[in-house]
């Protein structure tokens, strides 16, 4: 009792305290002096139910947007991709594949449910050719039942493996009707759509193109496709692996400085200095060596070039003065508006010379280099070397 009684006082004191505060709280503060209405439980659950059903149109129509952009630059360039499969020309998808939260509105929005529905098609594609339209049900592959999406999809790489076509039963708007499809080789980069980020932004990471909501809020299709060609040329010129590879030498230059030198703190500010070298020096090439070769890949696919300079007018109109001149004390890791501009115009020129003249619309090179061809630097990319036969986007 003698170490605990001398804290009853103090306790009390401080209950006291909070029970002003509260008051405070509750009768200090100003208030609303209107009466509004209440919202009642049903209004309300039904009111959730319909934005929910919203956010899931808006989250699908997204996602068969991206696809039908990026798939004919994905068909025309699969001899340049290092990474390629087969692909039937479209994608299914069920209320499986849905985000979690809307799930429960998929049926009454979309008719979506455990089935195989068509989520899109690729223009250009067989499948397109044919008449395969997004929300036709897939009902049998050369005469089997599909059960539901991911039977689809493992069926899917049995028969692309194959390479031969293959006879397809679907239904739509309650009439059935058939199609033949042999399998195309097409790019194996997964498409990701980031349905909460807003920020105009799009990124490539070898293996995945990333798309944001904001990016394809402020595009239209066409500079939505030079955008998707901008981070596909970043995969098919294995940027990321070269990005990789400079920061080891990097680290290997900063590792000798310490061990020559014998102070290991000198070694920072070296390595500082030859981060800011590959940040200033490189990756701004890699970026305009992006858009360079992206815009060939657009232009391959048959895609309209004429937004792809333009469309960094737009982006330095919503970024603001900072974007359109670089200062030469800067570090950035991406070229400024103003120069991309210039120099998508003048790869405009260049291919519109070399398609008025019959050559192939390919990019200039200034050193070795073999398109499709997976990257030896420091050790074998075996990933690259096999064909990986699965869906777009699975």
């Amino acid at each position: 009792m003698v170490a605990i009684c001398p804290l009853i006082k103090p306790m009390n004191v401080l209950r006291k305290i909070l029970s002003v505060l509260l008051l405070l709280a509750l009768f200090g503060c100003a208030r609303p002096v209107t009466d509004v209405p209440g919202a009642g439980y049903s209004d309300l659950q039904g009111e959730i139910r319909h934005e929910m059903g919203d956010v899931l149109e808006k989250y699908v129509t997204a996602q068969q947007r991206l696809i039908q952009v990026a798939g004919p630059l994905f068909l025309a360039n699969a001899s340049l991709c290092p990474r390629r499969a087969w692909s039937l020309g479209f994608v299914v998808h069920s209320d499986f594949d849905l985000p979690q939260d809307v799930r429960y509105v998929a049926y009454e929005r979309l008719l979506l449910d455990s089935d195989p529905r068509v989520l899109a098609v690729i223009p250009g594609s067989d499948a397109w050719l044919d008449g395969v339209r997004p929300g036709d049900t897939l009902l049998t592959m050369n005469g089997r039942r599909v059960r539901n999406a991911a039977d689809a999809r493992i069926r899917f790489r049995k028969v692309t493996d194959d390479r031969t076509p293959v006879t397809l039963g679907l239904i739509r708007d309650g009439q059935a009707y058939s199609v033949r499809i042999t399998p195309r080789a097409i790019c194996n980069y997964r498409l990701v759509y980031e349905d909460g980020n807003r920020d105009i932004n799009a990124s490539a990471t070898g293996t995945e193109i990333h798309v944001t909501q904001g990016m394809m809020d402020f595009t239209s299709d066409d500079e939505l496709a030079v955008i998707v060609g901008h981070e596909l040329a970043h995969n098919i010129m294995h940027h990321q692996r070269k990005q990789l590879d400079n920061a080891v030498v990097i680290r290997v230059a900063a590792g000798i400085i310490d061990g020559l030198s014998g102070v290991m703190s000198l070694g920072t500010p070296v390595r500082t200095l030859l981060n800011l070298w590959e940040v200033k020096y490189w990756s701004p090439r890699f970026e305009k060596e992006a858009d360079y070769v992206g815009l060939y890949l657009v232009a391959r696919a048959g895609g309209n070039l004429s937004p792809a300079a333009p469309v960094w007018r737009r982006m330095a109109a919503e970024h603001g003065a900072r974007s359109v001149k670089t200062e030469p004390q800067e570090i950035r890791s991406h070229p400024a508006t103003a120069e991309r501009f210039v120099v998508l115009s003048r790869t405009q020129v260049e291919i519109e010379e070399k398609r008025s003249k019959g050559q192939d619309l390919m990019p200039n090179l200034s050193g070795p280099w073999v398109f499709g061809q997976k990257y030896r630097r420091w050790d074998p990319d075996t990933e690259d070397e096999d064909w990986i036969y699965e869906d777009l986007n699975h």
